[in-house]
């Protein structure tokens, strides 16, 4: 649903505009996310590990399935579904994080050119975000680039400036908990 003058207004439905029968969106607080430049650029964590996504208001969406269907690598390796939450920096970049609790599961993905490609985006090394889920991201609107984000985990808040190549755990002295 979307809000206008006239009140809220119905913009999908499963079954129609390139929604799959049965599809839903995920029941999670903040599985919905629009983009800041416009409201015509909205994605919604689907059921099922399918990210719901539509640039013109809602009239069409495109499902992708991040994970892998069987005998495929998916879009994202590793990528285990558990989809919770959706952060647009423009029209292109958005990121997609995921409360999925199975070790080694890819937990951020990144798509540069509006959710056609995506990649994983958990950093790796010393700089890579804890094995734990994810349950919200903001991307920083002073950024330009898009590339700073805020991932909420349930260890504190993490920080990337690199679009999701490395992390480390925001603000000193914080106590670590869980952050939603």
């Amino acid at each position: 649903f979307k809000s206008g003058s006239a009140g809220w207004t119905q913009i999908s439905t499963p079954g129609s505009g390139g929604i799959t029968s049965g599809r839903t969106i995920r029941a999670v607080s903040h599985g919905v996310g629009v983009s800041p430049v416009d409201l015509q650029h909205i994605a919604a964590a689907g059921n099922g590990g399918y990210l719901l996504l539509t640039t013109n208001g809602g009239t069409l969406w495109t499902e992708k399935f991040l994970g892998a269907e069987p005998g495929t690598a998916g879009l994202v390796p590793g990528w285990q579904g558990y989809n919770a939450n959706i952060a647009w920096a423009n029209n292109s970049i958005l990121y997609v994080c995921s409360e999925s609790p199975l070790t080694g599961a890819v937990r951020v993905a990144k798509s540069t050119d509006g959710g056609t490609t995506w990649t994983g985006a958990n950093g790796n090394g010393s700089g890579a975000l804890p094995d734990i889920p994810v349950t919200k991201l903001a991307v920083d609107p002073g950024d330009s680039t898009g590339s700073t984000v805020y991932a909420a985990t349930w260890l504190g808040v993490y920080k990337t400036s690199d679009g999701g190549a490395s992390w480390s755990i925001f603000g000193t002295g914080l106590p670590q908990g869980r952050a939603t």
